[in-house]
């Protein structure tokens, strides 16, 4: 009876073993998501100001338009 109740024992520890570095590897490779997840949000805040910049430069592009607009103008004018 002695060794049955030691090797039940031992398999019970060497189970609880395995679960424990089961649960381990899940929790890294939760981690490892959420921090793909988080490198993904700043790439898209990044994209979302490269836009912004590109929208100003737009505006600035329009604004250097109307001023020549206007210059033409008044040469025009007698």
């Amino acid at each position: 009876m002695l060794g049955a109740s030691v090797t039940a024992c031992c398999s019970g520890a060497a189970l609880c073993l395995l679960l424990q570095s089961l649960l381990w590897q899940q929790q890294q490779q939760q981690q490892q998501q959420q921090q793909q997840q988080q490198q993904q949000q700043q790439q898209q805040q990044q994209q979302q100001q490269q836009q912004q910049q590109q929208q100003q430069q737009q505006q600035q592009q329009q604004q250097q338009q109307q001023q020549q607009q206007q210059q033409q103008q008044q040469h025009q004018q007698p």
